[in-house]
């Protein structure tokens, strides 16, 4: 094996490393041109506008596909809500009085209200 420093007694000099020239000679771009990156905008103002429709209409389908699912959601979430509103025996403390208040008026002449006209306190 080469050495690739030597010691003179009082410093070390290593040997020269010859670099590699590693830009290409006008023979070798020619042969491999370089790879070209393909344009972002279309050339035409067609394509252009073609493109912008793609993409605005890419862009509302994936808005709607999102408020279609979240409605579906709130809808299997209010079905859930009706379903354990209709299963509660007596309405919650304090809902006849802010009724009656809404409907100016008592909350005994409302309770008298409905027990007359036969609607289920939990129907409210």
């Amino acid at each position: 094996t080469e050495q690739k420093s030597y010691f003179d007694g009082a410093n070390i000099t290593r040997v020269p490393i010859l670099r590699q020239n590693l830009k290409r000679t006008a023979s070798e771009s020619s042969e491999n041109p370089p790879l070209k990156r393909p344009r972002l905008v279309p050339e035409s103002p067609e394509l252009l506008y073609n493109s912008f429709l793609r993409s605005i209409h890419d862009y509302i389908k994936a808005t709607v596909d999102s408020t279609t699912k979240k409605s579906k959601n709130m809808e299997r979430d209010l079905n859930k809500l009706e379903q354990k509103l209709l299963n509660i025996k007596a309405l919650p403390r304090g809902v006849l009085t802010q009724a009656a208040t809404y409907a100016s008026c008592t909350p005994t002449v409302l309770r008298d209200y409905l027990d007359k006209n036969s609607i289920k306190k939990n129907d409210v």
